[in-house]
């Protein structure tokens, strides 16, 4: 066990000779292993236990026996008590959730604050497959069938090589103390119920069950490896990013490879999108444009054959200020409308549709710049005077509801929008030959230089 152990902990959690291991001893069998483990390989470490709290007299008698086997062999000790009950409260969590929570962030802060390099936990073969079937009981993707890894950021699971019967004949053998908490067998909680239930139907099976699992999940990491890697391949063939959208998905070629849904959801889930939620993406997608989905921060739209996925936008709380005859520029987030005013007639006309010339004369000020609505109409330059409606206009433009959602319009203090920020000037306001004085407006992300 000793020689396996340490290789583990070298060769599969990465420990290099030198670094402080802060080991989260509850009290129990397999901890209580894991310090003796640390102890006889000499490798420095410190032991860190959790009171919670929860068993009264049996709690305290846990935490005096970690405290004295620390005195004994002269380890580094750090304890914390919690009032688990009030905090689950407090939080709406669950007592387990929240035991879990305050236990990690404590050992975190402890291993921050002593210089330990790592925290390790005494997860053993049994839990992690355990952890496989309470993953396949709730439902999950080929993530949930990967285990509990071995090293993960700061924590490291160094008994994860060996099953718990091995630990327990190694405790028995070496005469190692522990304690054992009775809530273990009580089948209540879900896990207890898959160690206590349905884990002794399966080594009726197969006595060997917890090797064979062993090797089953090795099998789950490497075609998780593999599939990563296939969907990283997958994704320059379907997905592009387009300047002011975000992530594109290319419906068609989504809908050609073997496993759409599965694919559809590696792209989407570092977005936090559901798997419910892409099984109804993609029948959304075959079916019409506009539907909408949301994530905690993502949203995804299904367009015209496209899936356009973006970062929620930031909240805006306010409107842009009036613009006066006086004002000289205005800025809209990274943007900003630079208005400058001119004698006569233009030169010559820009064909850049960030760029309007408008009659001075013919503008009731102060000029608004807000957000397009519904209803919303215009007069198109170059259109012979015809009125159209904004939805109609960015219709003709083929502008998903996301390019929409950016639009600006400049309106006059009669309510007369005379420019589609962007896209196209109102014929009302154009330069005639009647014009004596007129209104350069650009936007841009960075104002120009204006004369002085």
């Amino acid at each position: 066990m000793l020689e396996l152990f340490k290789a583990y902990l070298t060769e599969v959690c990465g420990l290099q000779a030198g670094q402080r291991a802060l080991l989260a001893v509850s009290g129990g069998l397999d901890s209580m292993v894991m310090a003796h483990l640390f102890r006889l390989i000499a490798w420095p470490h410190g032991l860190a236990h959790c009171n919670f709290q929860l068993r009264g007299s049996e709690a305290d008698a846990d935490e005096d026996l970690v405290r004295g086997y620390a005195q004994a062999y002269e380890v580094p000790f750090f304890s914390q008590s919690f009032d688990t009950n009030a905090e689950a409260e407090r939080t709406g969590e669950s007592v387990q959730m929240a035991a879990r929570r305050l236990r990690y962030t404590w050992l975190e802060n402890v291993r921050l604050t002593e210089g330990f390099d790592c925290i390790a936990t005494a997860h053993h073969a049994d839990d992690n497959a355990e952890t496989v079937l309470y993953n396949l009981v709730k439902g999950c993707g080929i993530r949930g069938l990967h285990g509990i890894p071995a090293k993960a950021g700061a924590i490291i699971r160094p008994l994860l090589f060996a099953s718990r019967s091995e630990i327990l004949d190694w405790a028995e053998c070496h005469q190692v103390q522990w304690r054992e908490d009775a809530s273990n067998q009580e089948n209540y909680y879900a896990r207890n119920c898959i160690r206590l239930e349905v884990v002794p139907v399966f080594k009726r099976i197969n006595p060997a069950w917890t090797r064979t699992m062993m090797a089953n999940i090795r099998r789950f990491q490497q075609a998780e490896a593999l599939m990563q890697w296939a969907v990283a391949h997958i994704a320059t063939q379907v997905t592009c990013d387009e300047a002011g959208v975000g992530m594109t998905i290319d419906v068609q070629k989504l809908l050609s490879l073997p496993a759409p849904e599965t694919v559809l959801y590696e792209l989407l889930s570092p977005c936090g999108f559901s798997p419910a939620q892409v099984e109804d993406m993609l029948r959304a997608a075959q079916r019409q444009s506009g539907a909408m989905f949301q994530s905690a921060q993502y949203r995804l739209l299904v367009d015209r054959g496209r899936l356009l996925v973006q970062s929620l936008p930031a909240a805006t709380h306010s409107e842009p200020p009036l613009i006066e005859a006086h004002t000289r520029s205005v800025a809209v987030g990274d943007e900003v409308l630079v208005l400058t005013w001119h004698e006569g007639h233009p030169e010559h006309f820009s064909s850049d549709t960030r760029l309007a010339y408008l009659d001075a004369d013919h503008l009731s000020w102060p000029l608004r710049l807000r957000r397009w609505r519904s209803g919303d109409y215009f007069y198109p330059l170059g259109m012979s005077g015809q009125r159209k409606k904004l939805q109609d206009f960015f219709t003709d433009l083929k502008m998903s509801r996301f390019d929409k959602e950016k639009i600006w319009v400049l309106e006059t203090a009669q309510g007369e929008i005379c420019w589609v920020v962007g896209y196209r000037a109102d014929d009302r306001f154009r330069i005639r030959g009647s014009t004596t004085r007129y209104v350069e407006l650009i936007w841009t992300t960075s104002p120009p230089q204006l004369p002085s």
